[in-house]
Parts: structure tokens; C-alpha cells; sequence
């Protein structure tokens, strides 16, 4: 989609990003996380991810999902995996796009984990223990539609979003485990 046919960088984004979106999101979901292997697989990635994303744009968030997603693989005695290539700095209005959206997805998520029937699974609750930032989503979406979506800083937060999107999803096709599996 191009810039002229929305109003806000906020409308820009979810309209340029949403293919990479759902295709993130289609393929996480295919993640049993009430099992033990796609509990470790979904943690790596997010470790992975997180860690990637905290090495270009140090974020306090990012470090704190980062150091859960660890302590839950720690838990399980499951390694942590190498942080995927991740390029050059990223714009802080494209990070809080994706991280704060992708808190508000783990709502859904938390309830799947849940409803393990593996104690130790169940026990190694740090990452979805973490507390979701509402105010925080809400000010990223008015900073987001407080500015044009045209124009090369808004080109630059499309594009790293678009970025992030290819972390996750290179770090997801990196972690070993269950794969493939389609979850209700």
C-alpha cells in the first residue's frame, strides 16, 4: 500500500505490514506451547528475537521478555540459541510498535501455555508472568497517528518494522523443537 492512500504513519503501518503480520503470527500459532517442545521452541525464538532486538535498540522491555524467556528455558534445562544477524540500529517508534503489540498477542497465548498438562511447563511461567504495558500501546498508537505517513522518518519505521517482523521469523525458523504442528 502506498503512503497516499492513508492519513497516519500509524494506518501506514498496519496496512504495509500486515502480510509479514499474519504470516509471524500464522506461524507461531502452528507452536503446541502446552507442550514441552513447543513451549522450548517458542521461548527460543522470543530469546532469540528479544536479544537481537535489545542489541539495536536497548530497551529496558526488551532486556526484561529477553532475561524471562531465558530463565523459563534455564527451567526446563533447554539452551538458549544464538542471536540471529540482525542488521544496523532500528528506529525506538518501530520496536515499541511490534513489542507492544506483540504483549498484547501473548494475552491469547498465556491461555494456550495454561492449559498444560506438564508441571514443568506450567511451572516456568516468567515470560507470560510479565506484566503487559496497556498505557504503553496506547501511546505508541497515538505517537504513531500524530505523524504524516509519508515522508523518509516514516519510510524508516515501515521498513524497520518490516525488519523486526524478519527477526522474529528468522529466529522462529532457527529454533529447534516441534514444527508444523496447527494448534485450535
Amino acid at each position: 500500500m502506498t503512503s497516499d492512500t492513508v492519513s497516519t504513519l500509524r494506518s501506514r503501518l498496519r496496512a504495509d505490514t500486515a502480510e509479514r503480520h499474519a504470516r509471524l503470527d500464522r506461524d507461531i500459532s502452528t507452536i503446541d506451547i502446552a507442550t514441552r517442545p513447543g513451549f522450548v521452541r517458542f521461548m527460543q525464538t522470543h530469546h532469540r528475537a528479544f536479544r537481537a532486538l535489545d542489541a539495536v535498540a536497548p530497551l529496558p522491555a526488551l532486556c526484561d521478555l529477553a532475561d524471562r524467556a531465558g530463565r523459563d528455558l534455564d527451567h526446563l534445562g533447554a539452551p538458549e540459541a544464538p542471536v540471529p544477524d540482525r542488521g544496523g540500529p532500528l528506529d525506538p517508534l518501530a520496536v515499541d510498535y511490534i513489542l507492544q503489540g506483540s504483549r498484547l498477542g501473548t494475552k491469547v497465548l498465556k491461555r494456550r501455555w495454561h492449559a498444560t498438562d506438564d508441571p514443568q511447563v506450567r511451572a516456568a511461567g516468567a515470560y507470560f508472568d510479565a506484566p503487559i504495558d496497556a498505557e504503553g500501546w496506547r501511546a505508541t498508537c497515538d505517537a504513531l497517528a500524530a505523524r504524516p505517513a509519508a515522508g523518509p522518518a516514516a519510510d524508516r519505521v515501515v521498513s524497520d518494522a518490516l525488519r523486526i517482523f524478519d527477526i522474529f521469523g528468522t529466529a522462529l525458523a532457527c529454533a529447534p523443537g516441534e514444527k508444523g504442528r496447527r494448534v485450535a
